[in-house]
């Protein structure tokens, strides 16, 4: 693990930890990363949160107004987004 990691990263880490994944696809993600470069799977884990939580919010919504469609869809993107970082459950 790089030594320069920041906070943001250790604390998207942790959080990324509590969430069920698919440990498989992490270590892939790991050992894409090249000595001396931005930490890859750090970069990774913040773009997935970057597009995970508005998705949440936007499925709590559509929940709250009970919009089975908007559910649905949201829910699909939820979905593919995760599926990219191998996070199998989504915990909120």
């Amino acid at each position: 693990m790089p030594a320069n990691l920041t906070p943001q990263y250790k604390e998207a880490e942790q959080r990324f930890r509590q969430a069920a994944t698919h440990v498989e696809k992490l270590e892939t993600l790991r050992s894409l990363q090249d000595e001396g470069q931005p930490d890859l799977l750090g970069e990774l884990v913040t773009i997935y949160f970057d597009q995970a939580t508005p998705l949440l919010r936007e499925l709590r919504e559509a929940i709250g107004r009970g919009d089975a469609s908007a559910i649905a869809r949201t829910a699909h993107m939820l979905k593919g987004v995760s599926a990219n970082l191998g996070v199998r459950r989504v915990l909120t």
